[in-house]
């Protein structure tokens, strides 16, 4: 069986589209209104659950659906609040050329 690997150059290609929509709509009057953070907590595997935006959000950024995850979007950097295996596929990622803010894990 072959290693999972996160596609790096679409993961930083589609962080920054998050992120430029995010700081798009920040004002009072935006989408956002004002968020200085976005979190997104994947929370647990459920198997009746038909349709998760954390699960849909993933899937889109990294290409996995990561359970008991959670994601900090903040305006320098991303944190992520794992376990150790999942830490161990996201480290790659801060190493790569197009790294545009630091990913911090916990």
């Amino acid at each position: 069986m072959s290693e999972l690997a996160i596609d790096v150059e679409d993961f930083w290609r589609r962080l920054d589209s998050l992120r430029k929509a995010w700081n798009d709509g920040r004002g009072p009057d935006g989408l956002w209104k004002g968020a200085d953070a976005l979190v997104v907590d994947s929370g647990g595997k459920d198997d009746e659950a038909v349709y998760k935006r954390s699960g849909s959000l993933q899937l889109w950024l990294l290409g996995y659906e990561f359970t008991d995850t959670v994601l900090v979007f903040c305006n320098r950097s991303v944190h992520a609040l794992t376990t150790n295996k999942k830490i161990a596929m996201l480290e790659p990622l801060n190493s790569a050329e197009a790294a545009s803010v630091e990913l911090v894990f916990h």
